[in-house]
């Protein structure tokens, strides 16, 4: 798809108010249980704490390109002060109330050998003063009609209490915005008749008032659209669903189905956070709901692909969105993909070339150089690049009709063109790419190309692989010239 309607993320504006949370995670391993009861010794390896809750979801839209502010409330503790420095470093305007009443919500996740033991959570319920509320209010006040949307993230630690949420109705019904609203307690905000919310699968049967499935989710809530609306007031209802996926209503009606994208070695604190972020966003730039929810189930697939509390960034999302399709002109897009790969695990092995007349030999050399790593990119040369390499009379198949035919090859995933009158060789997208395999056919010296060198230099293997006997461009189109018509 058309990636370049993301740029029109940095037009908007978003004021997200909800509660501040920091999430901890403790990594260690361990070897024996403690003598005191029957519980492991995790000897701890790391510890990092990241923004969650309201803050996580600021970061999101952040890392999309959109322009951000947040008002909430923190204590005057060591985790206020380091949510206040990690927004600030992020790039999120920030209208915080630092209060001696509260504890900024902390939840610590301590795992083991990459398996979850046990979180345990320094958790604030709170009313604030009087005096914190009016202050909190003014503020609410006073950013409300700067921004293009609201996104409340309400996580019911007592910052969206009756007051403030009356505040947010009186204010929107002066000024007409639209405002999604991410929260466990979606009924108290019917009156904000909100453009769009997000309940989890829990969250959508407790309003309901329905028993919990294991199988079959979507066939239980299928027919609950009509009340879903009717419960919240909202336009568009997206209930998450997990591995399931997602479904769309939109004014009580099943508007479409989102499936799952499956993610190994995933953790899914904060895809709820990057989902709605990227949906609001998609629906603010008129993208329809079937894309939307596609689009934002990719983004969400990218931030549990990571360690810890996550987000997806604009570059990744573009990359994902780009992994199906073969032919890429921008370098900026190759490079994209090639950090997400890269942040995958992934090998990566290029080659270059002509591709003129596709053979036998073509076919046997790229299966041989696919199965060096997992993603094999071609760099491939222009028409123009071929003529000053080969001659006026080539190439044979023009750029066109050589992608369509290396396209439909399993074992390429990414075709680049390359070649300009003061280089026809790879190494600009060598620099890009930084392969770590580059190989060509033994007809080659594989150590006197500059190509080599430079793959050499980023760490890289050069390999020449062996050749067909009979299966040459050349040869064919010798043969083809011999026929008589």
């Amino acid at each position: 798809m058309d990636t370049r309607l993301f740029s029109n993320f940095s037009k908007y504006s978003v004021l997200v108010i909800g509660d501040v949370i920091i999430d901890k995670y403790i990594q260690g391993k361990s070897t024996r249980l403690t003598p005191e009861g029957p519980v492991p010794v995790v000897d701890i390896i790391s510890q990092n704490s990241v923004l969650g809750g309201a803050a996580n979801v600021a970061v999101n839209l952040k890392s999309l390109g959109a322009n951000v502010t947040l008002c909430s409330v923190v204590g005057k503790d060591e985790t206020g002060e380091f949510a206040r420095q990690q927004l600030r470093i992020q790039g999120i305007d920030t209208r915080l109330e630092y209060l001696d009443s509260i504890a900024t919500n902390l939840k610590t996740r301590v795992i083991s050998n990459g398996q979850l033991i046990v979180r345990y959570d320094l958790e604030t319920r709170y009313r604030l003063l009087q005096s914190e509320e009016n202050n909190f209010l003014r503020t609410v006040e006073q950013e409300f009609s700067k921004h293009d949307f609201i996104l409340i993230s309400d996580y019911d630690k007592g910052l969206l209490s009756d007051n403030v949420i009356a505040k947010i109705k009186e204010l929107s019904c002066s000024v007409e915005i639209p405002i999604v609203i991410d929260s466990k307690r979606l009924t108290l905000f019917k009156g904000l008749m909100p453009n769009l919310v997000k309940p989890n699968y829990k969250e959508a049967i407790e309003l309901l008032d329905l028993n919990t499935e294991r199988e079959n989710r979507v066939e239980q809530l299928s027919t609950y659209g009509p009340a879903l609306h009717t419960l919240t007031g909202a336009k568009i209802v997206v209930v998450t669903l997990d591995d399931e996926g997602s479904m769309v209503f939109e004014n009580g009606r099943l508007a479409y189905r989102g499936f799952a994208i499956d993610v190994q070695n995933s953790q899914v604190s904060g895809a709820g956070d990057t989902y709605i972020s990227t949906f609001s966003l998609l629906l603010m730039v008129g993208v329809n709901l079937q894309k939307a929810t596609e689009i934002s189930s990719a983004s969400a697939a990218i931030s549990i692909a990571k360690r810890y509390t996550a987000t997806c960034t604009l570059s990744e999302l573009q990359a994902f969105l780009s992994r199906d399709q073969k032919f890429i002109v921008e370098k900026q897009q190759i490079r994209n993909i090639v950090k997400l790969y890269r942040s995958q695990g992934k090998k990566i092995v290029f080659t270059n070339g002509c591709f003129d007349l596709i053979h036998s030999g073509h076919i046997h050399f790229l299966n041989e150089a696919r199965s060096l790593g997992e993603i094999l990119i071609i760099g491939l040369n222009t028409d123009d690049s071929i003529k000053r390499l080969k001659g006026a009379l080539r190439p044979i198949n023009g750029l066109e009709e050589r992608i369509t035919v290396l396209s439909g090859l399993a074992a390429v995933n990414h075709i680049v063109p390359f070649g300009e009158v003061e280089n026809d060789m790879a190494t600009t997208l060598i620099e890009i790419i930084k392969p770590d395999f580059y190989v060509k056919g033994a007809n080659h010296n594989i150590d006197e190309l500059k190509e080599s060198k430079l793959v050499r230099h980023f760490g890289g293997e050069a390999l020449a692989m062996p050749l067909y006997p009979d299966q040459s461009t050349k040869s064919t189109i010798e043969r083809v010239n011999q026929i008589k018509i």
